[in-house]
Order: C-alpha cells, then structure tokens, then sequence
C-alpha cells in the first residue's frame, strides 16, 4: 500500500477582520509546495455558507508537478460572534505515480479517500503528521457515470462543457443538483494525461487568486452578476438549453458529443487505453481525429455498442430531442497556472516552453507529432467466431498496454498468448505478431528521440512483451 503526503492548515476569522493560518505538512512535503498551497487554499469566507458543516472541495496541480486535492470544512457559529468561524482544510498531495494508478483522474481518487477514511476534518491544529496509507486503482473511464450524466445534464451539455474545459482559462458552472457528478463526468471524458491540467472547486466561492478551469457556481443572481462582472468569466447555466454550437467539427468536444449520443462508452475507454505511449496534452487534436476515423469505420462495418445508455433511450427522447435541435519525481506541467495568472487555454499550449519531463509513458518532451498506435490486428481479421474476434482484441489491448509500461498487463499477457496461440494457431497470428513487433519498435524509438532520454524499464518490459511473443512467456 502506497504512502502519500499530506497537509493540514487552519484559517480563523477573528472580529471579522483578521484572517490567520498555519500550515502543518508530513515529512515529504517540500517547502516551496507549502506555501504554494496555502496561497490557493480557501479561507473561511470563501466557503458557500456560513453554518457550521459547511464544506468545500478542491483540486489542482502545483508548480512543482504534484497535485493537491483538498477539502475545506467550517467550524463554528456564524461570523460575528467572538470566535467567529474556523475553517478546517486538509490536502493530498498526490504525486504523478499515484494518479497513475486512478487513471489521472482526481474524483476516483477521492471518492477512495473518503471510503478509506483518511480524509477528515481537524478541529485542532495537529503537532505532527504522517504520511497516510492508501492503496486502490480505478479504471480509465466510468462509463456508468456517463450513462448517467446523459440524462442529465445530457449529451449536449457533457460535450460543451468538456470543450470548455480545454479551451477556457476559468468557466463557471451553475449546476444546483450534483456539480461534483458533472465535474467528475468531464474529467472521465479527457485522456488520463489532460486530466491533471483540469482544476476546480465545489462549495468555494469564484476568487481571482484562486484560476480553477471548472467553478461550481451558486443559483443565485447577486453571486453571478458580481462574478460576471469582477471576473468576465464564461457562466454556463445547465438548467438553460445546451448551445447550439457545441463544439467544432474535429475538436474532442465533438467525439465526446458523438460517442453519448451514440451510447459507445465502451469503445471509448478503449481508444483511450490504445492511447499513444508519449502522448501529452498538445496530441489532443490527432488523438480526436484518428477516434472519429475509427468510429466512422465501425460505423461503416455495421458495429454497434452492446450497452451503454441507449438501452433507457425511450426515457430520454425528450433530451435526444431537444439535444439534437440546438515515478516518484515530481513532473512539471504545461497546464500549469500560477495563483497569479489563469492558466491558459490547452490549444495555446502546443508551442510553449516547459521544464523537462520524465521519461516514461507519463512524461517525456512534448513529440513534434503525435504517435498515433497502428490500426490493432484484429481489425484486419476476419474471424468467423465473435468470441475470436473478443479474444483478438483483448490481445491488442495487453500487447499495447505492455509496451506503454503497464506491468499488470504484461502479466496477464503471459497467460493469455499461450492460450490464444494454442487456439488459434500460429498461421492466424502471425500478421498480428508482425504488427505488434512493428509497433514495439516504433514507440522505443520514438522515445528515444526525447532528448536523448532512454527508459531501461521501458526497454526491458518491451523486450519482455517481444520473448512472450515469439518465444513464449520468460520466467
């Protein structure tokens, strides 16, 4: 079970005029990181409510690379009487290895901090503070989510506000009911490697020091008015109709659009885990468009998603309808946004200057062009068993997830080559041994290209993927 870091810090509102805080952090906690998080972190006005209970959430990614993911709780009577209002904050500090292993995704990570308990309000400042305990991984996209959202705020709305997050610095979102659900379901909608470079806040008031992508926003006309106008900030109502125009033909918002309209959550889990091995950020664009070439493709074979949202269709004609009229190292990020500057939108990205990356499938120099994986193997088979052609893509699925670096794939591949090859025969596989040989060394040296940075781990587990392969599976 893996350790992570943690910080707490009290803010107390004294005579309704003085704001004082302290800042307790474990043992791992850099400097630097500290104060960085306590120029972000919230005070007690700045949480909606003034009732003791009263909470807010937040996530964001530091210079340094970590992200922090944080909840603030109110203690206390309402301001103005002599102890006024404590707020209690307590952060994660999560490190790229662990958001790794939730999919970069921040919501699944909390949503297993909160069953495991770990995270909970102080209403002390504590002297000391360890490393907390936490263990779990979550899968690349909740597709029972996104069924869900396609309700409500539907089809529409889930792909104008993924778009939004990419192109927009700050975007405020009026959603009464679950904006923690709708945030969550934008995040799910982005590549793992986008979705650290998607800040928010839940329960916080809108501040100009604080540069969120996604705010959750009250319903209450003299707060929108006051951000609207302090703040020029995009406001988007999800109670109104979705935009007409939601997205631009090609964009990301546009395959987010056309996979929930078409219930292909399924196969959009597996283009993204088929992502490329260096992709970043600025790759967003060609990953969008080799998506729609795939779906036009499958399209045109006759395919047709087995589940998803389409199986409730009849409930949801009226929104169809009104849709359809309108490591351990720390690594630094080029969605990075300091507290004194938004951070700007993901299409300016593609040509600015950041500090080094690690090496590996979760960092690396930004490539001059994407790598886009080969069409997989069983694409270009004509099986005559349905349950051929599942196994055939199960294998696409752990021979490039190997290569990329995932352990528990490579492992799980050992397994199941011997017992497809033994199905299938070797007459059957070869083409598809021949691609997965050809992409292997395509991806080592593409990376290798990345300013001079080889990974040995990378190159062994390749290696490793190449013997099973061809050799059978090596102790």
């Amino acid at each position: 079970m893996e350790l992570i870091d943690q910080a707490v810090f009290l803010s107390a509102e004294r005579d309704c005029c003085e704001d004082a805080r302290r800042i307790v952090v474990s043992e791992g906690v850099r400097e630097a990181d500290a104060l960085e998080i306590l120029a972000w972190g919230p005070t007690s006005d700045e949480v909606l409510g003034s009732d003791g209970g009263a909470s807010g959430i937040y996530g964001h990614r530091l210079r340094s690379g970590a992200y922090v993911l944080g909840r603030t709780t109110l203690f206390g009577g309402p301001l103005g009487t002599r102890d006024g209002v404590r707020a209690s904050t307590q952060c994660l500090i999560l490190r790229p290895r662990t958001l790794a292993r939730f999919a970069g995704n921040p919501f699944a990570l909390l949503h297993g901090a909160e069953a495991a308990g770990i995270l909970r309000p102080h209403e002390e400042l504590p002297t000391r503070l360890e490393p907390l305990a936490f263990g779990g991984r979550a899968g690349i996209v909740d597709t029972a989510l996104l069924s869900q959202l396609c309700l409500r705020p539907g089809v529409d709305w889930m792909a104008a506000l993924v778009q939004a997050a990419i192109d927009s610095a700050s975007t405020g979102v009026v959603e009464g009911t679950d904006p923690e659900g709708v945030f969550a379901g934008v995040v799910n909608c982005l590549p793992p490697e986008c979705r650290m470079g998607i800040s928010f806040s839940i329960g916080l008031r809108f501040c100009s020091r604080r540069p969120y992508r996604l705010v959750a926003v009250p319903d209450e006309a003299g707060e929108l008015e006051r951000i609207r106008r302090l703040y020029h900030v995009t406001v988007l109502d999800l109670s109104n109709q979705a935009p007409a125009l939601v997205a631009p033909a090609g964009s990301w918002g546009s395959v987010v659009q056309r996979v929930l309209r078409s219930g292909r959550t399924s196969f959009f889990a597996g283009q993204l885990a088929r992502r490329p091995l260096d992709f970043s950020p600025p790759d967003l664009p060609a990953l969008a468009l080799q998506m729609l070439e795939e779906m036009d493709a499958s399209a045109t074979a006759g395919e047709e998603e087995e589940g998803g949202w389409p199986a409730a269709r009849e409930s949801m004609e009226p929104f169809l309808a009104q849709g359809e009229s309108g490591d351990d190292e720390y690594e630094t990020d080029p969605w990075m946004a300091s507290p004194d500057e938004a951070a700007p939108p993901l299409r300016q990205n593609r040509r600015r200057a950041h500090a080094p990356h690690s090496p590996g499938p979760l960092g690396g120099e930004i490539p001059t062009a994407a790598v886009i994986r080969p069409r997989p193997p069983s694409k270009d088979l004509d099986p005559d068993s349905p349950e051929v052609l599942h196994a055939l893509e199960r294998l696409d699925d752990l021979v490039f997830d190997a290569v990329s670096g995932d352990r528990a794939s490579l492992e799980e591949l050992k397994t199941a080559w011997p017992e497809v090859r033994d199905e299938l025969g070797d007459t059957l596989l070869a083409e598809s041994r021949a691609q997965y040989l050809r992409y292997a060394l395509t991806s080592w040296e593409k990376l290798a290209h990345r300013d001079a940075l080889r990974d040995p781990a990378l190159a062994m587990q390749s290696l490793e993927v190449l013997c099973v392969l061809f050799t059978g599976a090596i102790d």
